[in-house]
């Protein structure tokens, strides 16, 4: 299991992406307003988006200005003041994995984590559930051919 070490990622950079993206995730109303007390119309804007890419790519998200700026319509000036207060008032958290800056929110990785658990577990019973049915085919077949 990876982890943050100063600032920095440890760990497998790939966790989640052996899950698929979640489909959707939770939202608990009231801790999504208390997570936008304090914050522009704008900061809302941009956590949201980079929360919802969270939840997209499975885990962390590249934090690339010259990305960022233009797909929310922000000069880079704005949005590297969004990001800066996002992160200091503890709703995203910044991160270098491998040496590149990414973000992240911890609730959304510890959901994801929890996602591609079971995802994992489904895989592993879809498997052995083919496996019988492999195995008790080939019983058959072999009755067949005697």
């Amino acid at each position: 299991m990876g982890g943050l070490a100063n600032g920095q990622f440890t760990g497998d950079v790939r966790r989640f992406q052996d899950a698929m993206s979640m489909p959707w995730f939770k939202c608990a109303p009231e801790g999504l307003l208390e997570d936008f007390v304090g914050l522009s119309d704008t900061e809302c804007r941009v956590y949201m988006t980079i929360l919802c890419r969270i939840y997209i790519e499975g885990g962390p998200v590249r934090d690339d200005p010259d990305y960022w700026a233009p797909k929310l319509g922000l000069t880079i000036r704005e949005w590297r003041a969004c990001r800066k207060n996002i992160v200091k008032r503890g709703r995203l958290r910044a991160l270098d994995i491998e040496l590149v800056p990414h973000l992240t929110n911890l609730d959304a990785e510890g959901q994801l984590a929890g996602y591609a658990s079971i995802v994992a577990k489904r895989r592993r019973a879809a498997g052995a559930s083919l496996n019988a049915r492999g195995l008790k085919a080939r019983k058959h077949l072999k009755l067949v051919e005697d």
